[in-house]
C-alpha cells in the first residue's frame, strides 16, 4: 500500500510529508481513480479493509499533531 509505504519508520512531520507525498502520486499516477475518490462513498466502500487501513494509517499519524477535538454533529 502507498501510504503505509510512505509513512513506515516516519514521524512527525517526515511522516505528514510522506502521506501528502503519498496522495500526490496517487493523483499523478492515477487521475481518474482520484477523481473518483473525491465524491461521497458508498457504503461497502467505507467500509472495506482497505479503507479501514488508510483511515488507521492516517489517524495515528495525525495523533502527533495537535488538534482542536472534533465537534460533535
Amino acid at each position: 500500500m502507498r501510504i503505509a509505504e510512505a509513512v513506515a519508520g516516519r514521524a512527525g512531520r517526515p511522516a505528514l510529508e510522506g502521506l501528502a507525498q503519498a496522495h500526490r502520486s496517487f493523483a499523478r499516477d492515477r487521475p481518474g481513480r482520484w477523481q473518483a475518490l473525491q465524491r461521497r462513498a458508498g457504503p461497502a466502500v467505507v467500509g472495506s479493509d482497505a479503507a479501514r487501513t488508510v483511515v488507521a494509517l492516517t489517524d495515528a499519524l495525525l495523533r502527533a499533531w495537535p488538534t482542536a477535538p472534533a465537534a460533535a454533529p
